[in-house]
């Protein structure tokens, strides 16, 4: 029943345009991300008590509430998960057809919806609301955390100017605990990667990697890292893999933010203070940007901005920030 998948799958179409800004591809997968828009709007329904549209019958992957006359259930109607990734889809899908000039029912459609869709709130106990209804866990400490999907992957929530929202994160990742096998720990590095706690990132990666042999790992242990570096989630599960090594990319350069056509690039916004000195060449940023980066122990940061595209970039570091403009193939060196 995780019927918002096929919108998540669509987020990696945008993700590859905004890393890249080729309108060719972009324009290839198109018809993908209109048809999938398209199915939602006809499996979205109006909230009787709201009037918004809500996704349902669904899921919030893959935890288990207590309903009010105290049986347990999973299959509810808008869960913030689907919410979430719907509305990232809808939005995505409005921005290609702007920049493809396209313009069809299913855009029109969209944009008529979107604005009335169901959102995330931040429940009566301050953490990010899972369902529709403050429902309590079965399970408090369920390794899933699928309602915080608007702060990783997604571009929801921006502890700078969102303290509210990043507390409301940050308390329900606490509840959750540090727990979890492959990807769910993995997942937990890039959140708080995005919040800007790069020590607990860090923790969070050293219990990923923690060593573990063939017949030494189940569900409830925690999992690890085989002696062949290959995640832990019994049998095996890449998504540890891909997942850590995208955290540690979140610790060390932040690009999914944006002020109109200026694409935001926040240099060490979550690096630990065990990593006090250090150098990173070659990360990627969206605006088909790419990044060097050198720090030293007393703080100074030396960054190495390359364009792949004419673009507008501010970089930021800590309390300080520089606006540039670069053509295609362009390069600037700055020093924080």
């Amino acid at each position: 029943m995780h019927l918002g998948a096929g919108a998540w799958l669509c987020q990696h179409l945008w993700e590859h345009f905004a890393f890249t800004r080729d309108t060719a591809y972009l324009r290839r997968v198109y018809p993908v991300m209109r048809d999938a828009a398209a199915f939602y709007l006809d499996w979205l329904v109006k909230d009787p008590p709201t009037g918004k549209w809500v996704s349902g019958p669904a899921a919030s992957p893959e935890n288990t509430f207590v309903a009010p006359d105290g049986s347990q259930a999973q299959i509810s109607m808008g869960p913030a998960h689907d919410q979430q990734v719907i509305g990232e889809l809808f939005g995505n899908l409005l921005s290609a057809a702007s920049i493809l000039g396209m313009k069809d029912a299913t855009t029109t459609e969209t944009a008529t919806i979107l604005p009335n869709l169901a959102t995330t709130v931040i429940g009566p106990d301050g953490r990010i609301q899972e369902w529709r209804e403050p429902f309590p866990e079965a399970e408090p400490t369920h390794r899933h955390v699928s309602h915080l999907y608007m702060l990783y992957p997604g571009a929801g929530i921006d502890p700078l100017r969102q303290a509210d929202w990043a507390g409301a994160a940050r308390k329900s990742l606490e509840k959750r605990s540090d727990d979890g096998t492959g990807w769910s720990l993995a997942w937990k590095i890039n959140f708080w990667a995005r919040l800007r706690d790069g020590d607990r990132a860090l923790a969070l990666l050293n219990r990923l990697l923690r060593p573990v042999t063939s017949n030494g790992v189940n569900m409830s242990n925690g999992g690890g890292t085989y002696p062949n570096l290959f995640c832990g989630h019994p049998p095996f599960q890449i998504d540890g893999n891909f997942g850590g090594t995208a955290g540690i990319a979140e610790m060390l350069l932040q690009s999914h933010l944006s002020e109109g056509d200026v694409r935001i690039i926040d240099v060490l916004p979550a690096l630990p203070s065990a990593w006090a000195t250090g150098y990173v060449r070659g990360l990627k940023a969206r605006g088909a940007a790419e990044v060097d980066i050198e720090w030293m122990s007393g703080g100074k940061v030396k960054v190495t901005l390359k364009s792949g595209t004419d673009g507008r970039f501010l970089l930021r570091h800590e309390n300080k920030s520089q606006l540039l403009t670069l053509r295609k193939g362009g390069k600037q060196v700055i020093e924080f």
